[in-house]
């Protein structure tokens, strides 16, 4: 049976690492790009662009064409239903979210109301099988010091940023808006860099590692462990996944897990390894070290909005002084290969990932 994926997303970085694997793994795929944008042509440039951040070939973007080119977003479902080659779409791949740890009104508008109405949309198209929905292992909230399995969530807990509340909130609901499509959920955990290609295709959360070491300063317990993937690792896992034909659950963690988490004592000494020699130990301090030494923000971390970065770091200390790691049994008894260690391709990330300023890195993830 021939296999039609439409995907969402693919401009940004889990999204494009998928469209990469798909395109060099899955050769009975005929794939299509809901994009925003005013015409195909203008819709194809950004997603060779955001592909070729991706790392694909050149050769491979030239195949693209525009007739693989959907114009609009997840809030288009009523000019979208009429789309003819959406008739043959089999599977969605929905990679498509507002991933800003801010406050903006926009996250619960596209990542609850218009995901709902797009998988609504695309229940009724004719041939669909399956709807692979990329949340995050996030959805935790709250719940600390612990190895998380699937089932445990979503459930009432208490959300750090909007962002995590989302994604359970409309995790929660897919299933109905879906009616008989086959609902499949993958929830990654913490997605920093490329295992081949370090930070080029994204700094996004390198940079509060990064910070952690400028500083030479741990708010955690070195001994605390953190539950890191490189997105290449993430996008193979969804497209084995999402194309998999029989699966044993409809939900997945996407994680390190237990054995395969770095500790953040194995992360300060990789970067002390690759950058920072002969330095002694770094300080284990408290989270209020940081705040009452603000003023030396520019010091350590170059010029930038202080008040800014010292939000950026309570927001990512509260995450990290979880202390949890995301059982991963699941994937890997799907065949799925073993992940590798943040701290085995942390020195590719520290090589491509320290040029621009601490500040401008983190404007992606808050903006």
């Amino acid at each position: 049976m021939k296999i039609k994926i439409l995907v969402t997303g693919v401009t940004g970085l889990l999204g494009s690492c998928t469209v990469a694997e798909l395109l060099e793994s899955a050769g009975n795929v005929e794939l299509l790009f809901l994009v925003r944008a005013v015409n195909q042509k203008a819709g194809l440039e950004r997603v060779r662009k955001s592909l070729g951040k991706a790392g694909v070939q050149v050769q491979t973007l030239a195949g693209l064409t525009e007739g693989q080119i959907v114009c609009g977003d997840l809030s288009s479902s009523d000019q979208l239903i009429n789309d003819p080659r959406l008739q043959e779409v089999t599977h969605v791949f929905n990679c498509a979210a507002v991933t800003a740890f801010s406050q903006r009104p926009s996250i619960r508008q596209v990542n609850v109301h218009d995901t709902l109405e797009f998988a609504q949309m695309v229940s009724k198209l004719p041939n669909m099988k399956r709807f692979l929905y990329v949340g995050t292992a996030m959805i935790c909230g709250d719940s600390p010091n612990r190895t998380i399995h699937e089932d445990d969530f979503p459930a009432d807990t208490q959300h750090f940023v909007p962002y995590t509340e989302s994604k359970a909130e409309v995790e929660s609901l897919l299933s109905e808006a879906l009616g008989q499509v086959s609902l499949v959920v993958v929830r990654p955990s913490i997605v920093v860099g490329h295992s081949r290609l370090g930070c080029k295709p994204s700094t996004s959360i390198f940079w509060v590692f990064r910070m952690l070491y400028q500083a030479w300063r741990s708010p955690f317990p070195l001994n605390f462990k953190i539950d890191v993937l490189p997105a290449d690792y993430v996008a193979k896992a969804i497209a084995y996944i999402g194309l998999k034909e029989e699966l044993a659950y409809s939900r997945y963690h996407i994680a390190a897990g237990s054995e395969f988490s770095s500790t953040f004592g194995e992360i300060m000494n990789t970067f002390m390894i690759t950058g920072k020699e002969n330095l002694t130990a770094p300080l284990e301090v408290t989270i209020e070290h940081y705040r009452e030494n603000r003023n030396q923000f520019n010091e350590w971390f170059g010029p930038g909005n202080s008040r800014m970065m010292l939000r950026a770091i309570n927001l990512y200390y509260n995450f990290a002084n979880l202390n949890v790691t995301f059982d991963n049994s699941r994937l890997l008894a799907e065949g799925f290969a073993c992940p590798p260690r943040f701290v085995d391709y942390l020195g590719l990330c520290i090589r491509s990932g320290c040029d621009a300023p601490v500040s401008e890195q983190m404007i992606d993830d808050f903006k």
